[in-house]
C-alpha cells in the first residue's frame, strides 16, 4: 500500500469517528459538551500521532542503509 493510500485512510478514519462523536454526543448540558469536546481533541491527538508515527516508520524504511565511505588520506603539508 502506498504512504499516500495509508495517510487518506487515517484522515477519512478520523473524519467519521468526529462525526460519529458530533452525532451521537447531543450534549444536553455544560459538563456532557466539555466531555464531548475534551473526547474529540483527544481523538484528534490520536490521529495526529499516528499519522506522524507511521511517517517516521515511512522514513526509517525508506532510506538506504548508509554505508560508511572510508575517509580521504590526506596530504601532509610537507609531502609537497
Amino acid at each position: 500500500m502506498d504512504y499516500s493510500h495509508f495517510v487518506w485512510a487515517i484522515i477519512s478514519t478520523k473524519e467519521h469517528v468526529r462525526t460519529f462523536v458530533q452525532r451521537e454526543g447531543q450534549s444536553e448540558n455544560a459538563m456532557e459538551l466539555h466531555g464531548e469536546l475534551e473526547l474529540l481533541y483527544l481523538l484528534g491527538r490520536f490521529f495526529d500521532r499516528v499519522l506522524y508515527y507511521a511517517a517516521v516508520g515511512y522514513e526509517q524504511e525508506s532510506i538506504p542503509f548508509l554505508v560508511e565511505i572510508p575517509e580521504r588520506p590526506r596530504c601532509s603539508p610537507h609531502a609537497m
